[in-house]
């Protein structure tokens, strides 16, 4: 049914390739159609070699693709939101307040790193605020990577909002966002979080370009600026309001093209009411 060919890469031209008989960097684990340990491009599922059942997404080996591999770009950031506190299982504001990761952040940070471990990152950068650089020290221990604290990489300054109750104070909240120019009270405006983030994220990505994948740590703020940045939008948006990763989650960021993507790769957030620096 399969005619075989060798690419000079080392891959099979046929309706599948075994791990043996592929090269890095085609992973199945960087295709866009691997998904849940599974390949869902036809040539995969109707491929009667593939064990599986014909017609749907048959799981592969992590090394193996297709001869239709259509990888996602290079990636050039992972996007780490530190782990949990007790603050953000209290729903509370955290702003620049220092809350400390709680056991579950901590074991949040060695899952992140897990997941790490085998994408070549090379340097990690972190907000300098306790429960970002904790995070950012566990995955650099396991990683074997220093860490480097950045205050550009701190989350929006909400001042007085720190410490209090997000459900009792949210009209405030979004007052701030509604009016992006205003800084909050003993805080900083939305304009001015947003345009310090987006010089740090401009700044990272030159890098990465360069000198390979890094690592930022910090807050849910910056994962959504870092969203708006990629997307091609202002500095503005709802940092507070939307969060895409949770506690520990992860965003990688690629560039295929010229043009920026993101996608969350640990940890999605499917609930809404999960938010907070």
């Amino acid at each position: 049914m399969y005619e075989f060919s060798i690419l000079p890469d080392g891959t099979k031209m046929s309706g599948f390739v075994t791990a043996e008989q592929n090269e890095e960097p085609r992973r199945c684990g960087h295709c866009v159609h691997y998904l849940h340990d599974h390949c869902k491009h036809p040539s995969i599922m109707h491929d009667p070699d593939v064990p599986g059942e014909v017609g749907s997404p048959k799981p592969v080996e992590d090394s193996s693709c297709c001869n239709y591999y259509s990888g996602p770009g290079k990636i050039l950031l992972y996007a780490l939101r530190h782990g949990s506190t007790e603050a953000n299982e209290a729903n509370l504001f955290r702003g620049w307040s220092e809350f400390p990761l709680d056991d579950k952040g901590r074991d949040d940070a060695y899952e992140a790193a897990e997941y790490l471990s085998d994408k070549g990152v090379s340097m990690i950068y972190c907000s300098d605020l306790g429960r970002a650089y904790e995070t950012a020290k566990i995955v650099g221990e396991v990683l074997g990577l220093d860490v480097t604290c950045d205050f550009r990489l701190r989350g929006w300054d909400i001042g007085v909002l720190a410490g209090k109750d997000r459900d009792e104070y949210a009209d405030v909240l979004e007052d701030a966002i509604d009016n992006p120019s205003d800084p909050l009270e003993d805080g900083e405006s939305l304009d001015e979080f947003g345009d310090r983030t987006q010089q740090a994220i401009e700044y990272y990505l030159d890098e990465a370009r360069k000198e390979g994948t890094k690592l930022l740590v910090f807050h849910t703020s910056n994962v959504v600026q870092l969203e708006n940045y990629c997307a091609g939008e202002g500095a503005d948006g709802r940092p507070e309001s939307k969060d895409s990763v949770m506690p520990g989650g992860i965003m990688e960021v690629s560039e295929k093209n010229g043009k920026l993507s993101t996608k969350v790769v640990l940890k999605e957030n499917s609930d809404p009411k999960q938010y907070g620096s």
